[in-house]
This record gives C-alpha cells, sequence and structure tokens, in this order.
C-alpha cells in the first residue's frame, strides 16, 4: 500500500478515485487482505495525505495526485520559466535562412527553424502528424554542428529514437535510458549540447523534470518537439502541456507529407479524433481494405 502512490503516479500525474479504488482493491487481493478492509485502506490513503484531492470529475467523482507530483510539476514550470528567460549565443541568421531555402522549408518551418537556433535556452516546436517537423530539425542539427555543438536526441519509443539517429545523424536514445542515467548520476549534457526531445507531447511530467533539470544543471539547450494532442485518449503525458505555461510554441501546422488535399484533411481530422470521417474518406478514395479477420490482415501487409 506505501508503495501505491509512487506506483500510480509513474506516468501519470492525476488520477481518478476509480483507478485509485481499483488499484488499492488488486494490491490488497495480492496481500491477502479481507475485502472488508479494503475501502478503510482507501481512506487512510486518502487521510493520511499520501494522495490528496485536487478536483471532481465530470460526474463529481474525486480526483487525485501526490504531494511529490505536486512539488515535480510546480518545479518544471518554474525550470521551464527559468530556461526560456536564459539567453546566449545563437546561429547567424543568415546562415539559418541558408540552410532553411536549401532544404526548401516553408514559412512557417523556417520561422521555428530560425526560434530554435536562437538565443533562447528551451524552444517548443508543435504541429500536427505530417507537418514535417523532422524536416524542420535538419538545418537546426547542421547549423548547431556546424557551431562547434553537440546535438543530442531523445523521444519515449526506441523505434523513434533510432529513426532521430538516422535521419538526423546524431546520438539518440530512448527518453527511459538517458533517464535512468541521470539516476545513476551519470551527466550527458554540458553547456556546448543541444538536446532534441521528439514526440515530447507524450513525456510525463517526471521525465519533463528529469530532462529539463539536466538542461539547466548543464547549462545546455532543448529543444521540445511534438504535439500535445498527439494520442491524448491514451495517455500522453502532461509534461509538455505545463512547460508551454512559460514557453511560447511555435507551430508548424501545414501538412506536407500528404499531397492530396482530401488525405490532409483525413490527417487533421484523426488528429482531432473525428476517426470516423477519416476512415470514410480513405475508404471513398480506395485506401481502406478490410479484412474478415487479424490473421488475413496480417498476411495482406507482408
Amino acid at each position: 500500500m506505501e508503495a501505491l502512490p509512487a506506483e500510480l503516479t509513474e506516468h501519470e500525474s492525476v488520477i481518478d478515485r476509480r483507478d485509485l479504488v481499483r488499484s488499492v482493491h488488486a494490491a490488497g487481493v495480492n496481500l491477502g487482505v479481507p475485502l472488508s478492509r479494503l475501502d478503510r485502506e482507501v481512506g487512510q490513503l486518502v487521510s493520511s495525505g499520501a494522495f490528496v484531492e485536487i478536483g471532481r470529475d465530470a460526474i463529481g467523482q474525486a480526483r487525485y495526485s501526490t504531494p511529490e507530483m505536486i512539488t515535480i510539476e510546480h518545479d518544471l514550470v518554474a525550470t521551464a520559466s527559468r530556461l526560456a528567460e536564459r539567453h546566449g549565443a545563437g546561429i547567424d541568421l543568415s546562415d539559418i535562412k541558408a540552410r532553411c531555402v536549401a532544404y526548401c522549408l516553408s514559412a512557417e518551418q523556417t520561422f521555428a527553424a530560425e526560434a530554435a537556433t536562437g538565443l533562447s535556452a528551451i524552444v517548443v516546436i508543435e504541429g500536427a502528424p505530417g507537418s514535417g517537423k523532422t524536416t524542420t530539425l535538419a538545418p537546426i542539427v547542421e547549423a548547431w554542428q556546424a557551431s562547434g555543438h553537440r546535438v543530442i536526441g531523445t523521444a519515449t519509443a526506441w523505434r523513434v529514437a533510432r529513426a532521430l539517429r538516422q535521419d538526423l545523424n546524431i546520438e539518440a536514445r530512448a527518453t527511459a535510458s538517458w533517464v535512468e542515467r541521470l539516476r545513476k548520476g551519470e551527466r550527458f549534457l554540458d553547456e556546448k549540447s543541444v538536446l532534441i526531445v521528439d514526440e515530447a507531447g507524450l513525456l510525463s511530467s517526471r521525465d519533463m523534470h528529469a530532462l529539463l533539470t539536466e538542461v539547466e544543471r548543464a547549462q545546455a539547450r532543448v529543444i521540445l518537439v511534438g504535439d500535445r494532442r498527439q494520442l491524448q485518449a491514451i495517455g500522453a503525458g502532461p509534461g509538455l502541456d505545463l512547460v508551454v505555461r512559460s514557453v511560447e510554441a511555435r507551430r508548424v501546422d501545414t501538412i506536407v507529407r500528404q499531397r492530396d488535399a482530401w488525405a490532409r484533411q483525413a490527417v487533421t481530422d484523426f488528429g482531432a479524433g473525428r476517426a470516423g470521417e477519416a476512415l470514410d474518406a480513405f475508404q471513398i478514395h480506395g485506401c481502406l481494405d478490410e479484412s474478415p479477420s487479424y490473421r488475413i490482415a496480417l498476411q495482406r501487409t507482408i
């Protein structure tokens, strides 16, 4: 029971009462706690201050966090604010503009690249899927490397981290790997480092706090790339949401991956949660193949 607060907030900052009750009952069954005692255990966790009620959901059920998470999130906002106020030498504007022209970047991509190579120690680049955020990073990475900086990448998934490594020719690891190094006392940034965090909208408050704390300690720079609206239904993290309370995000919204107008609209619909409309569009244009079973669908993709 004592381990529950840390376990329940490992990936989520806020839990509702149903999650708390469910977890207490699951732990109680494993420990052989009588069913009659479990509701008292829930009450004791709340009354002891292990969980703090921070509001109510739409149906009036209590929502909780922990004193530790509240402290982490307050400190995360403060750290992001301090990074936003810290300025250093940036890349010559004519240099980054020339690089953006060479990569045929759009006006909004160029604007984001200029911000990411400017004076601020922290920059946020947000954009919809397919809007060319990775393409925007290419001249940014080249410019920082040419100025003698070491560019490092990270993402929540190893697959995305490997893509950063291959596409941008930089060292990249999954965020959990970097965070584990920090827990062991290892340092991987210095004042000549630029950390690129891809899919930053998926980072938990804990992981975002760990990374930004290391950026501040090392007097390094950080570029957060992602979308706060990404995958909200299946557990996007609140880390980026907290950061943008202190840091203005540069948006790259024009979809360039899909060339047809209907496909761009479908991607927008998917991102906004209108999956039905998006799937209908793919079906109308002959791009949706339905299979009667998972096995047959898998065979068709091989």
